[in-house]
Parts: C-alpha cells; sequence; structure tokens
C-alpha cells in the first residue's frame, strides 16, 4: 500500500553487497522506518586534464558535466554502476596519482546528493517490519526541514570486573524526546538491570532484588539477554557516560570472546566499534541507530566543570551524583564489596548510573542541542558536535551550490595548527569606571569582511587580491555574488538574529557556536579545507582590528588596560558612582567610533564592506588587575604589541582580573580568572579572596580587611576550616605516567591507588601529600590526616593578600608579619 511519512532520519548507510542505501529513523506518528533506496549510485569526479594520462579502461564513461574543482579547474565525472565500482574505481585512480574530488563516505555521499539532512520525507509502498516498525522497500527519499519526532532514548551503563574483564552487570533506562515540550521526558518505570550473580549466591537471590533487576544464569546469557532486550525497546539512540569508548567496547570484546551475538540494531548484524584513527575518535555502529556519548556532549558543550566523571557533572547539575562517589582503587573496592556480600544494593548503584545520565543531559540541555546542531547542519545525531564533520558538511554543500566539487583530502600538506588570540599586555592596579567592549562574533566577522574563504584562496593570485596581514591572499569576490563561507557566516548571522528575536535560546546558541568554530576548523590536519595560512589570516586581521580599536579608543583619552582576542577593557573615567546608563552611554559613544574607523579601514585599506561590530558588554565601577607573579615577569611574556618600556611591575596578569560589575539591577563580585574561580585551588583559599574582593568592593577600611585576615588565620590554627583545605586536581593522564617530575597531586593519586586518569582530592600534611574523601573530611581526628597549617598559610592565603595588596587594594599583610607593600603602579 502507497504510504507517505515525516520524520527523523536517525541512521543512513550503505549496504555494499546489494548497493542499497538505508534511511533508518523514526516517524512523526511514533513509527520506526527503515527506507530502501536501491536506484541511486556514487560519481567519481577527477580533472579533466587528467584523463588522457589514464589507461583507455579507466577513462571511459568520463564526461565533462559543469562541475569544477575549488581553483576553478574543469572536472568530469563519471557514475559508477555499484558501490564496489566506485570503490575498486576511486582507489585505483589514486593509486596513479589522479586526484578524486568530492570523495567520501557513501552515506555522506547520499546524503549530499539527495540534500538530505535530520528531516526526512518518505513515501512509497508500506509494509510491517521485523524490527522497525514499517519498512518501504522502494522509497522516495526527500529532505524536509521543519520534521520532528517523538524519538527513543536508551541509556546504557554496565558494571564489569576488572580482574577477568568480564560484565558484571547492564543496566538500562528509557526517556522519549517530547517534539512539542523541547525535552527529554525519562519513563516512569524501573532501569532495567541484567545481573551475572555472585559466585556462591544462592537460589533465593531474585527474591531480594529491587523491581526490575533481572538475574541471569552467565555472561553469554547477559549479552544474549541485552540483545533481546534492547530490540524489544527499539530506541533510536544508545547514550552513555563514555559509553563508546567503555561500555560498547566492553560488551563488543565480551561477546566476540564468548561466541555470542550482540545485534542490538535494527538489522541482524552485530554492533561495532572502530578504533579511534587519523583526527577521529572511537566510533560506534549499531544498525538503525545512533550511539551518542554524553560524556563527550558534556565537554563540547557550554558549561565547563572540575572533570567530566559523571560523578562530577551529575553534582554540579542536579546536585546529587552516584551512590558511590569513591574513586581509583577505593571504588572498585567497594564495588567488589557490595557484588560480593550486598547484591541489592551493588543492582541499585548500578540502576542509578543509567537514569543519571539520561538526567544530565534534559538537565543542561544537551540533548536539545545535539538535535539543534544536527538539524541546522544536515549531519548524522551522533556527529553533531564535531567541529570538522560540521564545517565539511556546510562548507561541501555551499560549494555544491555554486558547481564546485569538495577537493580530495591531502596528506602531508602544511596545517600546523590555527594560533590563539590576540592578548594585549594588561596594566596591574586598581581602577574605577571600567568598561568592557567587545566585538560581536569577531573571527566569523573578519571572514566575512576580508574574504577569508578556501574558494577565494585558491582562486587567488590576481593584482587586486585582498592580502592579509600575515600575507594569505584571497581572491576578491565576482561581482553580485559571495565566496561560500563568508555567504555561509552571512546566512548563519541572519539566522541567529531571527533565534533571538523569537527568544529561541537553543537555536542562537548553536548558530553562534557554530560560526565561532569555523576558525578553529580552518586550522585543523584533520579538514580538508585547512591551511596553516587560513587561519593564520583569521587571527593577524584579529590582531590588526584589536589594535585599531585601541588606537581610536587612547585618541579619544581613555586607557585601554587590557585587550584580547576580541574585548577591551577601557577605564573611563568616570566615578565609582556613576550610574549605570553613564557608563553604557559612554560605552556606546566609543564603539560608534570605533565602528567608523573601522569601516573606513576596511574600504580604504583593502577594498572591503566592513562587518565588524563593537559592542558594549558591560561596566565595572571599580576594578582591579593584579600584577603578574615574579616568575612571570621575569619571563617578559607578552604578543609584542606593548611600547615595550612598561616596568613589569606596572603589567598585570593575562586573563585574571576581579571587580564590582555594576548592572541595571544592582551590583555584584565578578571574578575572572583568579584563585577565586580556579578549581586548583582549596575552598578556603577561594572563599578568602571572595570575601576580600567584596569587602574592599563595599568601601571596607584596611583596619576591617586586617581583622578579617587575622580572624582567618586564627580559625586556621585552631582546625575549624579543615574541611575547606582539600585540594582536588585532575590527572591528564595515569599517576604512573608521570616520571620526570612527580607533584603532590600525583603523589595522592598514587597514595589512593587511581590507575587511570580522574580528579583527585588530597590535603596537604607534615608528611606530604595525603589523599580524602572531600565528602567526609574535616576536623583532626584519629586516622585523618593532620593537615600542615603552615603550608596553607604560605602556599594558599598569604599569595591571595600579597597579590590584592600589590594592586593598590587595602589589604594589610601585618596579620602575616609582613609589612604592607606601598605599589607604585600608575
Amino acid at each position: 500500500m502507497e504510504s507517505t511519512g515525516r520524520g527523523l532520519a536517525v541512521h543512513i548507510y550503505a549496504d555494499y553487497k546489494r548497493d542499497r542505501v538505508f534511511v533508518v529513523g523514526r516517524l512523526e506518528d511514533g513509527r520506526s522506518f527503515a527506507a530502501e533506496d536501491a536506484s541511486w549510485r556514487p560519481s567519481v569526479h577527477v580533472p579533466s586534464s587528467s584523463l588522457a594520462g589514464l589507461p583507455a579502461g579507466l577513462r571511459t564513461g568520463f564526461a565533462e558535466r559543469g562541475l569544477y574543482a575549488l581553483d576553478g579547474t574543469a572536472l568530469s565525472s563519471w557514475t559508477a554502476p555499484g558501490f564496489g565500482a566506485y570503490r575498486d574505481a576511486a582507489a585505483r585512480l589514486a593509486s596513479l596519482g589522479v586526484p578524486v574530488h568530492g570523495a567520501g563516505s557513501l552515506a555522506d555521499l547520499y546524503r549530499s546528493d539527495k540534500g538530505l539532512g535530520l528531516g526526512v520525507s518518505v513515501s512509497g509502498e508500506a509494509r510491517p517490519g521485523r524490527r522497525v516498525d514499517v519498512v518501504f522497500p522502494d522509497a522516495r527519499i526527500s529532505s524536509l526541514e521543519a520534521a520532528d519526532a517523538p524519538l527513543s532514548v536508551l541509556s546504557l551503563d554496565i558494571e564489569t570486573d576488572e580482574a577477568d574483564r568480564s560484565v558484571r552487570a547492564a543496566s538500562l533506562a528509557m526517556a522519549d524526546w517530547s517534539p512539542k515540550e523541547k525535552r527529554l521526558v525519562r519513563r516512569d518505570e524501573p532501569t532495567i538491570v541484567l545481573l551475572v550473580p555472585a559466585p556462591g549466591a544462592g537460589p533465593g537471590l531474585s527474591a531480594g532484588l529491587p523491581e526490575g533487576v533481572e538475574a541471569v544464569g552467565d555472561e553469554r546469557a547477559l549479552v544474549s539477554a541485552l540483545s533481546r532486550i534492547v530490540t524489544r525497546l527499539d530506541p533510536d539512540l544508545v547514550v552513555g557516560w563514555n559509553v563508546v569508548d567503555f561500555d560498547l567496547a566492553r560488551l563488543v570484546e565480551r561477546s566476540e570472546s564468548l561466541g555470542a551475538a550482540f545485534d542490538i540494531g535494527r538489522s541482524s548484524e552485530s554492533a561495532r566499534v572502530l578504533p579511534k584513527g587519523r583526527g577521529r575518535t572511537a566510533t560506534a555502529v549499531i544498525p538503525g541507530r545512533q550511539v551518542l556519548d554524553a560524556m563527550r556532549v558534556a565537554r563540547s558543550g557550554p558549561e565547563r566543570y572540575d572533570d567530566y566523571a559523571l560523578e562530577t557533572v551529575a553534582r554540579a547539575t542536579l546536585g546529587r551524583g552516584k551512590e558511590v562517589s569513591l574513586r581509583g582503587a577505593a571504588k572498585i573496592a567497594e564495588l567488589d564489596r557490595m557484588y560480593l556480600g550486598d547484591t541489592a544494593a551493588f543492582a541499585s548503584y548500578a540502576a542509578l548510573d543509567a537514569a543519571l545520565v539520561l538526567d544530565v543531559l534534559e538537565r543542561t540541555g544537551l540533548f536539545a542541542l545535539t538535535l539543534a546542531r544536527a538539524a541546522l547542519v544536515g549531519i548524522g545525531l551522533d556527529r553533531a558536535w564535531t567541529s570538522v564533520a560540521a564545517f565539511e558538511r556546510a562548507y561541501g554543500e555551499a560549494l555544491r551550490r555554486r558547481g564546485v566539487a569538495p577537493p580530495p583530502f591531502e596528506e602531508g600538506r602544511d596545517v600546523s595548527g590555527a594560533a590563539g588570540g590576540t592578548v594585549l599586555p594588561s596594566r596591574a592596579g586598581y581602577r574605577e569606571g571600567v568598561v568592557v567592549l567587545d566585538f560581536k562574533s569577531l573571527y566569523p566577522s573578519v571572514m566575512r569582511t576580508f574574504c577569508v574563504d578556501p574558494m577565494a584562496r585558491a582562486r587567488s593570485g590576481l593584482a587586486d587580491d585582498i592580502v592579509a596581514p600575515n600575507g594569505a591572499r584571497f581572491a576578491r569576490e565576482p561581482e553580485g555574488s559571495r565566496w561560500p563561507l563568508p555567504d555561509l557566516v552571512d546566512s548563519y548571522f541572519a539566522r541567529r538574529e531571527e533565534a533571538s528575536a523569537r527568544k529561541d535560546a537553543t537555536g542562537s546558541y548553536v548558530y553562534k557556536i557554530l560560526m565561532n568554530s569555523f576558525y578553529g576548523v580552518l586550522g585543523t590536519s584533520s579538514c580538508r579545507y585547512a591551511r596553516t595560512e587560513l587561519a593564520g589570516a583569521v587571527t593577524s586581521f584579529g590582531r590588526l582590528v584589536l589594535l585599531r580599536a585601541k588606537e581610536r579608543i587612547e585618541r579619544e583619552g581613555s586607557e585601554v588596560l587590557y585587550g584580547d582576542t576580541d574585548s577591551l577593557f577601557v577605564a573611563t573615567g568616570l566615578g565609582p558612582c556613576a550610574e549605570y546608563r553613564a557608563y553604557r552611554e559612554r560605552g556606546d559613544e566609543l564603539c560608534r567610533l570605533v565602528n567608523e574607523e573601522l569601516a573606513e579601514m576596511a574600504a580604504r585599506e583593502y577594498g572591503a564592506r566592513s562587518r565588524l561590530e563593537l559592542r558594549f558588554d558591560k561596566a565595572y565601577a571599580r576594578f582591579v588587575i593584579p600584577p603578574l607573579r615574579f616568575a612571570e615577569a621575569s619571563d617578559g611574556a607578552s604578543d609584542g604589541a606593548s611600547d615595550g618600556d612598561e616596568p613589569a611591575a606596572a603589567r598585570g596578569r593575562s586573563k585574571g582580573y576581579a571587580g564590582l560589575l555594576r548592572g541595571p539591577d544592582g551590583d555584584r563580585v565578578d571574578v575572572k580568572g583568579m584563585e577565586a574561580v580556579r578549581s586548583d585551588w582549596t575552598p578556603l583559599a577561594r572563599e578568602f579572596q571572595l570575601r576580600l574582593l567584596g569587602m574592599v568592593f563595599s568601601g571596607a577600611s584596611e583596619t576591617e580587611a586586617g581583622a578579617y585576615v587575622s580572624s582567618t588565620l586564627a580559625s586556621l590554627g585552631r582546625g575549624e576550616l579543615d574541611a575547606r583545605l582539600v585540594y582536588t586536581r585532575v590527572l591528564r593522564r595515569s599517576a604512573s605516567a608521570y616520571v620526570k617530575s612527580t607533584p603532590p597531586h600525583v603523589k595522592a593519586a598514587r597514595l589512593a591507588g587511581l590507575t587511570g586518569r580522574g580528579a583527585v582530592s588530597y590535603v596537604i600534611a607534615a608528611e606530604g601529600p595525603a589523599p580524602v574523601d572531600p565528602d567526609e573530611y574535616g576536623a583532626s581526628g584519629p586516622g585523618s590526616p593532620r593537615p600542615d597549617y603552615g603550608h596553607y598559610v604560605a602556599k594558599q592565603l598569604l599569595p591571595i593578600a600579597r597579590s590584592l595588596a600589590a594592586s593598590g587594594l587595602p589589604v594589610p599583610l601585618g596579620p602575616f608579619g609582613l609589612e604592607s607593600p606601598q605599589p607604585e603602579l600608575f
């Protein structure tokens, strides 16, 4: 029967053996579907000039079809009779040194040729399926922008015995995406837990297990039951915390070892995990479904965390975490104890992990952001947060609309990475009436203004090229048209404004981070379009713009205290009692002058129309930049933008400042890059700095600040602040990998038995670093390491007081037995 459906394409993949493509997903009415297209065939594109040198049999069938290379070279195309023929021809041509343009995976080529994004319309004869609700065996498939569907999401978590690598338990929690509410809603049902009983467990074990827990005979039975249950639940996405590198990788490994089928997809093929390769992380393939690693998504999202363990992120976002919060050897020992002696508690722990992941994805909005990114770019959900894949998809489509094929990936080309943004040396000290001005999406605006574009670079070489400060050349845009990248960014700017106007925060954010990722991609070796001079052109223009803005502001008699990439901190001359409106008006006036200057510069020096826009961001009634520490000052760190004769004592820290932020609704202390907001300092140090800043910004005298310092030192010495003395640091590599030096947190990790990467909590005792549980460590007692209070005074409190005093704030050093400095900063 002929049928038509609208929905979301969850997985698009090619069947090489039968020369067909499957589009699998969920329809708007809630049914899962699989659409088969056996008519599509891929094409090979090569420079027309290369055909004469090919063997006669290989060049047969090639013809020009109005397609061109990035540099304008004419291409000839050949459509393969089948998928295997395409693969063989592309490989043969590459072996002969002939560049194949527009190459890629068959799924990506199909998506591009059909113009398919996340939303699709499917029509054709329909019949019931075995592993999906409906199958379209000879489908007509087209793109559909406005589609949505109630996606089902399964969260998977396993517990293992690390001694023999076996799987002890698997937990499955379900949720559904509500298109109407734009929410991920956890199902009101118990989490399923498949449990292999510990050796020696009695026959009555099942009677004492929590609801939803099922005891299975052995590990092989667990894999079989897992496959059966996933097939029954039929999720569109499988999510989990580190689910690709750990949970699925281990399940695939164990199923192969046991000879058990691990077919949890929408076909009879087993799930696979592809190892990481050139510029690619490990990837899980479950036919007909997608895998979303929640930990990777959290790393890519807008929020930053002390580390990316599920326990840390869950407590930060939900206010709750795992039932066992230990780490390293202590955690393994506790789970072993629970598994062997308290099966019900072990099962409860396993169930909670799977549910936590769903709650984190919903509370943070990361699931909604993932769908929005995939829909915007037209990319698979599993690659929605992959910047290179997103850029190549978006830019490749822009090329195709211009009759241009994406270039081949060139091994060994010059891509040394994207340089950092310009940082203007800061001027240390205390100021009043400071405004922060920032450029609206500076790097995307640079691309729009100065034609920074791979195609413009490839077609440069004329006398009127735009030449970037780093020497990169870009052809001017043809009359009445735009180069692909500036045009793409133009459209994103417009759509972001539309999203903001309709109060769509998710859409606005997605457009913003996509645009801002383009610069980094142009300096990433895994991107086919990347070149060192492309990324360098963006940063060199950015530096030029920042310096010109600084010069214009200083001609107005205002002092620029600091500049970083796209922001300028300006002392306005207004006092701390000025109203927010006065700061705003002064900032807006400076922005107007700078924008006029930059528009004139772009037109006069580059023949370009400026899209650069400096805007007022915020105002500080009181503001301080701490001076460089001695070691930093002696390094002479600078990007060369300073006058060169500025004394080291007058230079401030980069990316570190604090102020009394004044807004239309009141004042608050705001701290960036200083100890109070750094997780590698103790809670005591962070609280100490925040309290001092709050006092002096509110007008406290040196005597009042000194009384607080003395009180803190006294409380510390009496042991009243022990609970705030715990350091928490993150190991970026295993503790055993530290050979040349052994910093305190590594020593603590080794003592705690932490073998891999992760966070370690410890105190500094007289004997050295001692690992502790941050939730339980408090006043010193039997068995609890006693802090070395002298260490905390010398290494935590005194440096903060010294820094603030040297900045010109009324913070006395007398309580530490030192004389307060007499700063001569300005």
